[in-house]
């Protein structure tokens, strides 16, 4: 697994340069880059290795897709895995690699009974590889009855499984996540990502809605302020320093929001404007 992981941060590694080098800075470019050129070298043979891997190292595995996904939304190394996926809209690379190992399952199992893969695979059922593919795949709340022929469906299957598992017992961070700023907890890129905004826009939107910033309702949490205490220093109404405070509610930020025509209500309305107005404003008032 060492060398695997190794591998791994070689080949993306690799990728970060040669996008340097093209000045390449479009989020849908590299993603499908890291699909291409990093994933598959993560991922390579997992039908053999993946069914018998402890979580610890399969950690270790998604450390890599998580520090890709850092550097391209600008955001601390402590926001959550989860928030992360969910604003890209990407599901946990062991998710996929058990998607490749159940595909690779049914293929052996439509073939003709007589070929010594498919009787090596159902040798396998009560004790061996077959046995620890299933029990993997419990792990992911999926039965073996669940498991469908058609790529498309089992994909879908998985993916919904997956979504239900991440977001089980979410901390306060992702509850305020899923209260304030993506309600339909939808597994789905953002819009501003694709947008043809700059890259020191998309880092201050993905800042914000990710809970990345220096805002007291965070840097409070990391010294150990009471959530009470949090307050804002900029006015005297008492409120927490939140991004609802700042954004929508503080009067030391009037003027911003008069100039950048801001006349939402709530976080929800205020994520969903077009992303170069969103971006533009957050970053006045991140400045100011």
């Amino acid at each position: 697994m060492k060398h695997r992981v190794a591998n791994g941060y070689k080949a993306f590694y690799n990728m970060v340069q040669k996008c340097k080098g093209a000045n390449l800075s479009s989020w849908k470019l590299k993603n499908q880059l890291f699909k291409s050129l990093v994933r598959p070298i993560v991922l390579y043979g997992v039908q053999v290795w993946g069914p018998t891997t402890s979580q610890s190292n399969w950690n270790k595995v998604e450390a890599i897709q998580k520090l890709f996904l850092e550097m391209e939304l600008g955001v601390k190394t402590q926001t959550p895995y989860t928030l992360l996926l969910v604003e890209a809209g990407l599901l946990p690379l062991e998710v996929e690699a058990l998607y490749h190992t159940l595909q690779y399952v049914m293929r052996v199992k439509a073939l003709q009974d007589s070929r010594l893969p498919k009787q090596a695979l159902y040798a396998s059922r009560a004790f061996g590889w077959y046995a620890d593919v299933c029990r993997w795949a419990k792990t992911w709340d999926l039965c073996e009855h669940e498991w469908d022929t058609q790529p498309k469906k089992l994909r879908a299957l998985l993916h919904s499984k997956a979504i239900r598992k991440l977001w089980h017992n979410p901390s306060p961070r992702l509850q305020y996540f899923m209260r304030d700023v993506n309600p339909m907890v939808l597994f789905e890129e953002q819009e501003y990502l694709g947008a043809p905004i700059s890259v020191k826009l998309r880092h201050i939107i993905a800042r914000y809605r990710l809970s990345s910033h220096h805002l007291e309702v965070e840097e409070g949490r990391w010294k150990g302020v009471k959530r009470q205490d949090r307050v804002c220093t900029l006015c005297d109404s008492g409120s927490i320093e939140n991004e609802y405070h700042v954004f929508i509610g503080c009067r030391w930020y009037q003027d911003i929001r008069v100039a950048h025509q801001i006349l939402v209500s709530d976080l929800h309305d205020l994520f969903r404007l077009p992303p170069k107005q969103l971006g533009l404003y957050i970053m006045a008032i991140d400045r100011k």
